[in-house]
């Protein structure tokens, strides 16, 4: 949760529209869950690995490293090519991470607002889904969080996206169980 700059962005967002710190506070919250998905859908693949990589993996997990392990095949099968490519990729992001704070800080305050550079996290997420939403359940899911999203995107605290994050969820899991049943009937 620590390393959710989407979390980051909601609690400073929150706080510049004049909400308190405990509802910046909780809306952060809120944002950062997605990552206790992400624990959840790791945690096979973390069963495998020795005590001290279980300790410090969770760490580096944000949701570029998470949909870098599910695109890449290998790291599925060998628990030791896992733990090396999670870890490296882990500690890069940090340290981009880290770097892209201290630039954000210096050139933040000299760039137009006409910019509007927030649509570049669109543009990201969009494209870390692109390589992950293969199926037609990941499709319908995906499809479904992101109109939820835009009808709900003017909603205080990050609850709009904690609704399509939800509705996204559930149309997933709905369309993941009927896709056998699809397969089946004539």
């Amino acid at each position: 949760m620590l390393a959710s700059g989407a979390a980051h962005f909601a609690f400073v967002e929150s706080l510049g529209r004049g909400a308190g710190a405990v509802a910046a506070w909780s809306g952060a919250v809120v944002v950062a869950s997605r990552c206790t998905l992400y624990s959840a859908a790791l945690a096979p693949r973390f069963s495998h690995q020795p005590a001290w990589f279980r300790w410090v993996g969770p760490y580096f997990l944000i949701d570029q490293l998470y949909v870098m392990v599910l695109a890449e095949p290998e790291a599925e099968d060998d628990p030791d090519f896992f733990r090396r490519y999670y870890l490296a990729f882990g500690c890069v992001m940090s340290v981009g991470w880290a770097i892209a704070i201290g630039a954000g800080i210096l050139v933040g305050p000299v760039i137009p607002a006409e910019w509007r550079l927030e649509l570049l996290l669109t543009a990201l997420v969009v494209t870390m889904l692109r390589s992950v939403v293969r199926s037609p359940a990941t499709r319908r899911a995906a499809a479904a969080a992101l109109v939820t999203g835009l009808l709900t995107s003017g909603l205080p605290s990050g609850t709009g996206l904690l609704i399509a994050t939800a509705v996204g969820i559930a149309v997933g899991l709905r369309s993941a169980h009927d896709e056998p049943n699809r397969e089946r009937a004539p």
